[in-house]
């Protein structure tokens, strides 16, 4: 049964997606993709070879369909490791599926794991081309690129499949960007890459080193010759102890005035407050709370949809609200002052 709750005045509806035998469907760090009528789910898939503590080293990529009947069904599941060993990197983690064409194809942002000089894994922000969502069980991965200029995650790509221009966003990483999101344009053919910094005031809320844009942007209505406006969803962290966070998903609004110069509003409050989505399954006495990972607009554009994947049991949940309600009700800035970015 859904669960109704309403969070900074904007109601929603929070539902564990079910597998055919009844049992929550496993994944850690989930993305999903509306299509031709069916919901199609993405996801580092736990399999019975995973170790406890190892989930997030997975291997494979899930792929699970929602039915007319409310269940889930697994139809696919894609080994990543030849492209570990292609790119030579430790770990694929974390998509994030772009806007779907009309081929079935889209981008996703995808977090690459690459071993330095120093022995330190390092985060990098990587883009992953994706067929065939249209037909799920002829779901393909074509191709992957590492953006190797500068260390980061929780990429979001804003781009379309055909565009051989990706433009997108990730998290730079480190303490210096702590309120800062990266925007880049990155060639497919030549692999020139360019860079630039925006910088976001947000709460503590929403966390420094996880923080990120949980979905695609919704274009807010303007006049001609106006500043453009995008609506973000955006995601975060706080910790709560050494071994648990809290997580916070918010509203931010992208501004590009005719100058091309950027600003961001971020909201004060927390659209969804922390959702526990499952009891753990490895360690009894850790809170578990879920965070948004991948926000897309349904096909009649009047419903959002989250997927919430918690920290470490990997259940996953669903979170339904209106469109409408998330652009209506007024943001209440964290703060007015616009400071130049980073």
């Amino acid at each position: 049964m859904p669960t109704e709750i309403v969070s900074n005045h904007i109601p929603c509806q929070i539902e564990p997606w079910i597998g055919p035998e009844g049992d929550e469907v496993a994944f850690f760090n989930a993305t999903l993709a509306k299509v031709n009528g069916h919901t199609v789910l993405l996801g580092r898939i736990v399999v019975e070879e995973t170790l406890p503590g190892q989930v997030d080293m997975s291997p494979f990529l899930g792929v699970v369909v929602e039915n007319g009947g409310g269940y889930a069904e697994r139809v696919k599941i894609i080994d990543l490791s030849p492209w570990r060993r292609k790119l030579r990197v430790i770990n694929i983690e974390d998509f994030r599926l772009g806007e779907v064409d009309e081929n079935g194809s889209a981008l996703a942002g995808i977090n690459v794991v690459v071993g330095t000089r120093k022995g330190d894994p390092s985060p990098f922000p990587g883009i992953a081309v994706i067929r065939n969502l249209h037909r799920p069980d002829d779901i393909e991965i074509e191709e992957m690129f590492v953006l190797k200029e500068e260390e980061g995650k929780n990429t979001l790509i804003t781009s379309k499949a055909s565009n051989p221009l990706v433009e997108g966003f990730y998290r730079p990483d480190g303490e210096k960007f702590n309120h800062v999101f990266a925007h880049f344009t990155y060639n497919r053919a030549t692999e020139e890459q360019t860079v630039s910094y925006e910088y976001i005031e947000h709460p503590p809320k929403y966390g420094r080193e996880r923080m990120g844009l949980t979905g695609l942007p919704i274009e807010l209505p303007t006049q001609p010759g106006e500043e453009s406006r995008q609506l973000f969803i955006v995601h975060g962290s706080r910790p709560r102890s050494y071994i648990s966070f809290e997580y916070g998903i918010g509203r931010a609004v992208r501004i590009v005035d005719k100058e091309g110069k950027v600003r961001w509003i971020a909201e004060k409050n927390a659209l969804l407050l922390p959702v526990e989505v499952n009891r753990p399954r490895f360690f009894d006495k850790r809170p578990l709370y879920s965070t948004g990972h991948v926000t897309q607009v349904d096909e009649n554009g009047d419903a959002w949809l989250i997927i919430a994947a918690s920290y470490n049991d990997e259940a996953v949940a669903k979170v339904t609200y209106s469109k409408e309600e998330v652009i209506k009700q007024p943001i209440d800035p964290v703060s007015t002052r616009v400071p130049n970015a980073a």
